[in-house]
């Protein structure tokens, strides 16, 4: 169901039993609008519940609707992806959300959190050479106040990587 507002460009629709209502570019959404409405996964502890309809509310949006913010939107997928695999130890999840932080970083290549997702995947798959590469350019896109404390987890990352395989 489409509303238009008199006062800019809004639109409101339906997803998922969730009322969102977000703002309408000229060639389709932007992400960061719905994003609270839809991403709702945190740094703490879900349920499976929890996670599963975070999953139903991103993979309902058509990735094609997004005009900007679609590399967050990818972002959000991926990790909701990787707390699936993390959960039920699903190497297919994984795969997803690595394809998914892949597509971030088509969207944009200096997209530092799509990098060190990345890296953390590989890590769990084995690929020391991709957890290498991926590391690498986090610390290249990683804000230079931050650095230097990333470089130093990251290097353990490869170093535990190395010693695990």
């Amino acid at each position: 169901m489409w509303f238009s507002s008199k006062i800019g460009s809004f639109v409101a629709t339906m997803m998922l039993c969730n009322t969102v209502v977000y703002s309408q570019v000229e060639d389709g959404i932007d992400y960061s609008t719905i994003r609270d409405s839809t991403y709702t996964l945190s740094c703490r502890i879900h349920s499976a519940e929890e996670v599963y309809a975070t999953q139903a509310r991103l993979e309902a949006i058509s990735e094609k609707t997004i005009a900007i913010g679609k590399e967050i939107y990818y972002r959000d997928l991926a990790m909701t992806y990787y707390t699936l695999y993390a959960m039920r130890n699903d190497l297919q999840a994984l795969e997803k959300s690595s394809s998914c932080f892949s597509k971030a970083l088509l969207v944009n290549p200096k997209y530092e959190e799509a990098w060190y997702g990345l890296s953390h995947n590989y890590f769990f798959q084995g690929n020391c050479d991709e957890v290498r590469r991926c590391v690498g350019q986090t610390i290249k896109y990683t804000p230079l106040k931050n650095r230097r404390k990333q470089k130093i987890y990251l290097n353990s990352l490869i170093n535990d990587c190395q010693s695990n395989n």
